[in-house]
């Protein structure tokens, strides 16, 4: 028997005799299995986008709000927004999408929009508003259209 043979025999033998040996340590040195818990978050409501409904006047509103932030920005661009309305009152705007430079524009021309509900309980609104060059757009006639 060959020297190498010899060797691998005894490196086989040392290693099937320490298995044992390693499973215990590690059985010891491992923490017992804890119970695992899933909790799923209840899903809110999707937003309504039927803004037109609350704020009848935001078709009018918007553009003219918005006319500022065209004239600093002055580059097209898409904002998603939602607002939560609380009756007679925006109570929270957050833009979720579109370029930055347009997002604290738009936050305070929706806290200063004219909408209102019957329902007392709050409810959250989601539109996208499209900044658009009115001179590649003439058939607008506005910068900022709301579009649900």
């Amino acid at each position: 028997m060959s020297l190498n043979r010899i060797v691998i025999r005894s490196l086989s033998a040392a290693i099937v005799a320490a298995l044992p040996l390693l499973a215990a340590a590690q059985s010891a040195a491992a923490p017992a299995p804890q119970r695992v818990e899933i909790r799923i978050p209840q899903l809110a409501d999707a937003p309504r986008r039927d803004v037109t409904t609350v704020c009848p006047k935001i078709q009018d509103e918007l553009p003219e709000a918005l006319a500022s932030a065209w004239q600093a920005v002055g580059k097209p661009g898409i904002v998603r927004v939602q607002f939560t309305l609380d009756g007679q009152h925006v109570v929270s705007v957050m833009p979720v999408s579109g370029p930055a430079r347009y997002r604290h524009w738009v936050k305070s021309a929706l806290e200063d929009a004219s909408c209102q509900s019957d329902h007392k309980e709050a409810q959250v609104f989601q539109l996208d508003i499209h900044f658009v060059d009115i001179y590649d757009r003439p058939e607008q006639r506005a910068v900022a259209l709301l579009m649900p």
